[in-house]
């Protein structure tokens, strides 16, 4: 693999470093960071010609969106501002079935095990054994 960071945090530090100034000026800094994240891992997966890891980011970008849609509604916010490029992250069908099982979920570990579960089902479902 061609060396794009030392771990998470040289990769996290890169992105922030590296573009989210501009970014973080018209939103919050922590969506700039998940905005340059998911750049990265597209970068990474087209490098290394990961058809899993592009799918995967795709959709667990697409989910992060279709959440801030949900919590955004349900305080009556704006999410402008939120969305992680909504048009290259459009989400799918299959995600409006999540966010169905995670607003009835009892309490927030429940609702956190809808996601993960959410997850780990999409990547079952590559049948790539996360190759």
């Amino acid at each position: 693999m061609k060396k794009l960071g030392t771990g998470i945090v040289g990769a996290v530090l890169l992105l922030v470093v590296a573009g989210c100034e501009e970014s973080a000026r018209r939103r919050a800094p922590f969506d700039a960071v998940w905005e340059r994240y998911a750049a990265w891992t597209l970068q990474v997966a087209a490098a290394e010609r990961s058809t899993v890891l592009a799918a995967y980011t795709r959709f667990d970008m697409g989910l992060r969106n279709a959440l801030v849609r949900a919590r955004a509604e349900n305080l009556g916010m704006d999410t402008a501002a939120s969305l992680l490029q909504p048009e290259q992250w459009p989400g799918s069908a299959d995600i409006g079935e999540v966010l169905s099982r995670w607003q009835q979920a009892p309490n927030p570990w429940e609702a956190e095990r809808v996601l993960d579960r959410a997850r780990w089902d999409f990547l079952a479902a590559l049948g790539h054994y996360f190759s």
